[in-house]
């Protein structure tokens, strides 16, 4: 009785919702269809709130035309003075009332304060709101069960952490949509306070094995996943102890298996939303293998800055959300180029700007023109800018990595690069050809996670801790790897730090681990 009135209650809900949110769901195929419209109207929406700030005043802003000519192509480094500034007055950076200012990790390893305002938030819920309906058609028996949203975790933060907004990841959604999911969701507000990432990893742990109705789970890098597979698995037996809700036979049996049977484990599982482009491509990999009957979704571009792309079932790439966001793109040459101007199958960096006071806001992300949806151009996550590694969300810049290795093995003097590996774990390598008088690798480790993601991924098991490897030959080997990549020799500059990964062939010469990967979630001998 009580499952044939969950049904019902079900099959009334997503009625309502798809009532009313057909209006907002018109008007965005109405966009697609019309991109560079859709696209000069929330520039010039935009550029109405810079025109009425002291940012834009400054900057010779006398009309909404003058948005592209007088704002600057900028970064937060430039727009931090005026963030700092609109913390005690207002209107500096747009005429909306800032709300609260919400903290991310910055390049260069000290937090970013990003601010939010109300038509932001708005447009963050309307841009969950789409995804959400476009889930529900392609999954029509979706809500039946639990949503789990990634609570970004706040690991033995201390009073500084107070000025964020936002507590979980589901607080994007405002107060009424989060009321009114809330019986969708599987809350874990709890986790957002830990005094260590142990005790957190097992409150997340306990809670799906706990929940059978689990559902969806909502996360952003795929390796918070796999992490936390192989973490139950080391686990297991304690966390059985201690679940207050015990698991059927069938669930208890295929947790036991070696390897565990995670498809079994979580038997109502049907979408795994997480980024599945770029450098989270092998983790996303092994999650399909781990869960292969349910539906895994790669998300669309989303910032703590702005939503920028989300995915639609079906379409190839993701579609750009160009009512809530106005978006350039940066080609190879240089030029500045507006949405509707893109080219099949480039790659170009994105600037964007937003309902928050930024503008003409360099992300430092670069994508690649997927295809077509409607008139619109789709995308895909290529990758950080140039300097920047970021294999599980990590963001590490090649300037914070020089501060950390002229803190930590002093002035250089010999080659010395750091430079991420994936096998058999992700994990960074410090390459040296002098050889450090000391063991310095905890030390290094350590001065890099001062980066709150870094530091993060090192909690939550993402990333291994960094290791230094002295080679007399190391500036031999690294030219290696770029003649190996495509780069001439009389273009090769011996770097600090380099996003691109440590091959096969320099990982055999370092007489590290390369042929044989960690073991994947589920998988069978």
């Amino acid at each position: 009785m009580k499952s044939r009135i969950r049904r019902m209650a079900l099959r009334l809900f997503l009625f309502v919702f798809r009532a009313a949110t057909a209006r907002m769901a018109r008007r965005f195929e109405s966009a697609l269809r019309d991109p560079q419209t859709a696209q000069a109207r929330i520039r010039d929406q935009i550029a109405r709130e810079a025109l009425a700030s002291t940012y834009g005043i400054t900057h010779g802003m006398r009309a909404p035309a003058d948005f592209r000519n007088h704002l600057p192509v900028t970064d937060y480094t430039t727009l931090e003075p005026w963030i700092l500034r609109s913390r005690t007055e207002p209107r500096v950076l747009t005429s909306s009332r800032i709300r609260f200012f919400e903290k991310t990790s910055g390049s260069s390893g000290k937090s970013k304060e990003v601010p939010y305002t109300g038509p932001l938030l708005a447009s963050f819920q309307r841009m969950f709101l789409l995804w959400v309906r476009d889930l529900t058609r392609a999954i029509p028996s979706l809500g039946s069960g639990k949503l789990y949203f990634l609570v970004s975790p706040r690991i033995g933060t201390q009073s500084d952490e107070k000025s964020s907004g936002l507590a979980t990841d589901a607080d994007y959604l405002g107060g009424f949509l989060k009321r009114l999911l809330a019986p969708f969701v599987l809350d874990i507000s709890h986790a957002a306070g830990f005094k260590t990432a142990e005790e957190f990893r097992d409150a997340v742990a306990t809670a799906w094995l706990e929940c059978e109705a689990l559902e969806s789970l909502s996360l952003w890098n795929p390796s918070f996943l796999t992490a936390q597979l192989e973490w139950i698995e080391a686990r297991r037996e304690l966390l059985i102890s201690r679940m207050k809700k015990p698991l059927s036979a069938a669930r208890s049996a295929a947790l036991r298996a070696n390897p565990v049977a995670w498809q079994e484990v979580f038997p109502r599982l049907k979408l795994i939303s997480c980024w599945t482009d770029a450098q989270a491509k092998p983790a996303a990999e092994k999650i399909a293998r781990a869960f292969p009957s349910v539906l895994l979704q790669g998300k669309g571009l989303l910032a703590t800055e702005a939503p920028i792309t989300i995915p639609l079932h079906g379409i190839s790439g993701r579609v750009p959300l160009l009512e809530e966001v106005y978006l350039e793109f940066i080609d190879e040459a240089g030029r500045m180029l507006e949405l509707h101007e893109v080219l099949p199958h480039q790659t170009y960096e994105l600037v964007i700007s937003q309902r928050g006071g930024l503008y003409r806001y360099r992300l430092g992300d670069r994508v690649k023109v997927a295809g077509k949806h409607h008139n619109t151009p789709t995308f895909e996550f290529v990758g950080r800018g140039l300097q920047v590694s970021d294999l599980v969300g990590e963001k590490l810049h090649s300037d914070w990595v020089e501060t950390c290795l002229n803190e930590v093995l002093g002035a250089p003097k010999g080659v010395r690069c750091v430079l991420p590996a994936r096998e058999p774990r992700d994990y960074y390598i410090c390459l040296v050809s002098e050889a450090p008088r000391d063991p310095l690798a905890e030390q290094l480790d350590q001065a890099l996670a001062r980066a709150h993601h870094y530091g993060l991924a090192r909690k939550l098991g993402q990333l291994e801790g960094v290791r230094i490897v002295h080679h007399p030959r190391a500036d031999q080997l690294l030219q290696g790897l770029f003649l190996r990549a495509g780069l001439r020799l009389g273009d090769i500059k011996t770097p600090a730090f380099t996003p691109r990964p440590a091959d096969a062939t320099l990982l055999g010469e370092l007489g590290l681990k390369s042929s044989q990967s960690s073991p994947e979630p589920g998988a069978r001998s």
